[in-house]
């Protein structure tokens, strides 16, 4: 239950990490 849990929060924080990353490029690149 725990490990399903922090699998979720890790796809979600590198999904937003992803569209953070586009962007910043989008404006900055």
């Amino acid at each position: 239950q725990v490990n399903k849990s922090k699998v979720a929060v890790q796809k979600a924080l590198d999904e937003t990490q992803i569209l953070f990353d586009s962007l910043m490029q989008k404006y900055f690149g």
